[in-house]
């Protein structure tokens, strides 16, 4: 199974077990909160992850999985530092959270602050095997229709678009030159 897919189960179920939960422990304005939060988008999704988060209805776990669903949301608006505030948080709560770590890279590339980047998706890749490719050339999906190549290059599909996250040694080249090849022929 591709991480782009372990990705998408994994956000399914977290949500499951956020709205199982909200059904036996918080009010049912809270738990339509949290499921709208989890599976809305944009400001809808923002305005109900924070009435969630501030209801104080939800356990450590749930609460760490809201930060980061309206954290992915406010990255996806190109809000870069309310997103990484709530990845702070989810991780604060969280400290396994792979979600939230790869979320904060996004964030963080986003800023042009690559190297934060880096240590928040090597912090994935340590927390998760699967986020770390074996190979290392097929491109590692962080979201929002970018993609990690050997650690070193994040590629936009949505606008074509690359950034160089660390130095390219020579010996690295060979891989990324194949990572991209990958990308093309797979995702974008």
């Amino acid at each position: 199974m591709r991480v782009q897919n372990q990705m998408l189960v994994l956000r399914i179920m977290a949500a499951g077990l956020l709205i199982a939960g909200a059904l036996f422990t918080v009010s049912p304005a809270a738990a339509d909160d949290a499921e709208i939060c989890t599976n809305s988008s944009g400001d809808v999704a923002i305005a109900a992850c924070t009435r969630a988060i501030a209801s104080g209805q939800y356990t450590t776990q749930n609460v760490a999985t809201l930060y980061t669903s309206r954290g992915n949301e406010y990255a996806y608006k190109g809000q870069h530092d309310p997103a990484i505030q709530d990845f702070d948080q989810a991780i604060r709560l969280n400290p396994q959270n792979v979600s939230a770590f790869i979320g904060r890279g996004r964030a963080y590339g986003g800023k042009g602050q690559h190297d934060r980047a880096i240590q928040d998706f090597d912090q994935a890749i340590r927390l998760d095997a699967q986020f770390a490719r074996s190979d290392r050339t097929d491109p590692v999906d962080v979201g929002a229709g970018q993609f990690m190549c050997c650690r070193a290059v994040l590629f936009d599909c949505r606008i074509k678009a690359s950034w160089a996250l660390t130095n390219i040694r020579e010996d690295a080249k060979h891989c990324i030159e194949t990572c991209l090849r990958n990308l093309a022929r797979h995702h974008c």
